[in-house]
């Protein structure tokens, strides 16, 4: 008897806990956590040869880098998992077959990197085997996907669908551009076009020229999109032919960021990574050095798709971006820099001894 009320008293206060982490509709309030703790990072390899990284992914025993680097005009390099070393830079800038002229994005899906090219904006597919063997570009280039040049666009692909966000267009009517696009392998699907919020201000203070955060889970069933000062994050549903969103979290009254610089936010995220049962981000605060405006992305933060805060890693003197999460095994890697911009891969066991024997147990 006194087993089994313990037992149940134990599932009631984790449902508590849990509650207790969700936000509230329409209320702002920076995210909580079931846990926090500080930990480190496991440097890998030496620091990075590159300037500004414009994305990350993660493909085999591989880590991808998007970076133009000046001295050889490559925009993708790769690097070994395990250790870190660089293995191998290609795709230059350009106007031929393959080459690129303005990429903001990357993505690997399968054995294909997906490269975002905005100008103009396209979707262009390489295979990776075929790169990392470093085979001619008729091999390893099997073509672009063109996209609508009425506003900035930045997709994500899964199995059987792409997901293209916009920034707020300044084309109203029948020639505007959908603020969420969601196609198949027979064309559009579905479209959203709301917004958070109504006042038409703030939209176009949140949402037209601010970089959109977002990812689609593996199975591309969940999108999560977060503004880039992070005052709102939104959790949509994708099925049955429709754009749904189910949570949207308020972070910060974006009234406190509208008609001022961007170095005023308090709370903002960096790069999602989406997983089966959740989203990983890492997010900052400026609320310390206010009138400098620095920053920096120092706590790991992992929350489910009801956008219940799971857990926060706070890091010591550096940044981090995640790459990639292996949830079997529970290790993150991620590209770390610090203040004075130097940058590293990084690896973190985010499932601890404790954590583990409460799996087995």
């Amino acid at each position: 008897m006194r087993v089994g009320f313990v037992k149940s008293f134990g599932i009631l206060a984790v449902a508590l806990l849990l509650a207790a982490c969700a936000p509230k509709e329409g209320e702002f309030a920076e995210p909580r956590f079931r846990k926090v703790e500080h930990r480190d990072f496991t440097i890998l390899g030496e620091e990075l040869m590159l300037s500004v990284v414009g994305g990350e992914a993660a493909w085999r025993d591989h880590l991808i880098l998007l970076s133009d680097d000046m001295a050889t005009r490559n925009n993708i390099h790769i690097y070994s998992k395990r250790t870190g070393a660089w293995e191998l830079s290609a795709l230059p800038v350009g106007r031929a077959a393959g080459e690129i002229t303005l990429a903001t994005d990357i993505q690997v899906m399968g054995d294909t990197l997906y490269v975002f090219d905005n100008n103009p904006p396209r979707l262009k597919k390489y295979l990776l085997p075929a790169l990392l063997a470093r085979e001619p570009m008729s091999e390893v280039f099997l073509g672009e996907i063109p996209m609508s040049d009425r506003s900035m666009h930045w997709a994500a692909v899964a199995p059987d669908r792409m997901v293209v966000v916009s920034t707020l267009s300044p084309v109203d009517g029948p020639d505007h551009a959908p603020r969420i696009l969601w196609t198949g392998p027979d064309g559009p699907v579905a479209t959203y076009d709301a917004y958070p919020y109504e006042d038409r201000k703030l939209i176009w203070n949140q949402y037209s020229t601010a970089y959109p955060y977002f990812a689609l889970s593996p199975d591309g069933s969940k999108l999560v999109l977060s503004t880039s000062w992070g005052s709102t994050v939104e959790l949509f549903r994708l099925s049955d032919g429709e754009i749904v969103r189910e949570h949207c979290l308020y972070w910060v009254d974006p009234e406190f960021v509208q008609g001022k610089p961007a170095a005023t936010s308090r709370v903002g995220t960096s790069r999602i990574l989406a997983t089966d049962s959740g989203f990983i981000t890492a997010f900052y605060s400026r609320e310390k050095d206010f009138d400098s405006g620095r920053y920096a992305c120092d706590r790991i933060a992992f929350f489910d798709w009801e956008g219940r805060g799971l857990r926060c890693i706070q890091l010591s003197g550096y940044s981090a971006t995640p790459i990639s999460y292996d949830e079997q095994e529970g290790t993150l890697l991620a590209l770390l820099w610090d203040g004075d911009g130097t940058m590293c891969f990084g690896k973190l066991a985010v499932k601890t001894k404790a954590d583990n024997q409460k799996v087995t147990n």
